[in-house]
């Protein structure tokens, strides 16, 4: 749920999305938008980093164009 109504209950959600697939950055994106919910600013900053990290190394390997 990208803007739940209690960003509190999709949490575990969040947390198990996070680490699912290390290699695609836009999932690894999806749960800091419930940290901005909980204003956990450091988790935000720190998962939106690992995304990016994520899509330079999908970009490494297949070309920036493929992405």
């Amino acid at each position: 749920m990208e803007m739940p109504p209690a960003p509190e209950e999709t949490l575990k959600a969040a947390d198990v999305l996070r680490a699912l697939m290390p290699d695609a950055g836009h999932l690894i994106q999806m749960p800091p938008h419930i940290d901005m919910l909980q204003i956990d600013f450091h988790s935000l900053a720190h998962w939106n980093q690992k995304a990016i990290e994520a899509d330079q190394k999908f970009g490494q390997r297949e070309g920036v164009l493929n992405i």
